[in-house]
């Protein structure tokens, strides 16, 4: 703001470069890794309000010597999803479409990705274990849950559920238009057969 003698005037132009580095060294306001912990609860929280059968959540699963995490697990009739929750925040230069930061944010949700998808098959390998029994899943997806609507960078088969309705990568909202997806699916071919 600049005082002029009838009032004042007002310099926007300067407002993309204050915000852009307003917040710059913010993503480390959280050593000790607590926003993590706090969105898994809070996907939990919100998915049961909803009437899912969230059946296990922050756990870690043994099996012999090996361990694995869970963030958050739902069973729909024989079916297990496991959502890895990724809470990090998304830069502001993202939403202008900054290539440097698009392609970390991809690296990092391909990432997730990998890890999710690794548990889907640990758990596949290992349907009871010391201390859990998923020995009832006939079907295992896995998916990446963000706090936000995410860009979807390729329609290649991986990044979407089976459905192809959903990616992969979803937000809480989208969990939620998932799994009652899914339920309806499941109820429906459970009638029909």
């Amino acid at each position: 703001m600049i005082a002029l003698d009838e009032g004042y005037l007002c310099d926007s132009s300067s407002w993309h470069f204050l915000f852009q580095n307003m917040f710059y060294g913010l993503r480390h306001y959280d050593p000790k890794s607590i926003k993590g912990h706090e969105f898994e609860a809070t996907l939990s929280d919100v998915l049961e309000e909803n009437d899912f059968d969230v059946i296990k959540k922050s756990f870690v699963i043994v099996s012999g010597e090996s361990k694995r995490e869970i963030d958050v697990a739902v069973r729909i009739q024989d079916n297990l999803y496991l959502f890895e929750c990724k809470a990090s925040e998304r830069p502001l230069n993202f939403d202008i479409g900054n290539p440097k930061t698009i392609e970390k944010r991809t690296k990092d949700l391909k990432e997730k990705l990998g890890q999710a998808d690794s548990l889907k098959d640990f758990v596949l390998e290992n349907k009871v274990g010391n201390n859990y029994d998923f020995s009832w899943a006939k079907n295992v997806n896995s998916c990446v849950v963000s706090p936000f609507t995410e860009w979807i960078w390729s329609a290649d088969n991986y990044l979407w559920t089976d459905c192809k309705k959903f990616p992969r990568v979803i937000s809480v909202h989208g969990t939620i238009q998932y799994l009652i997806s899914e339920k309806s699916r499941l109820s429906l071919e459970a009638t029909c057969s």
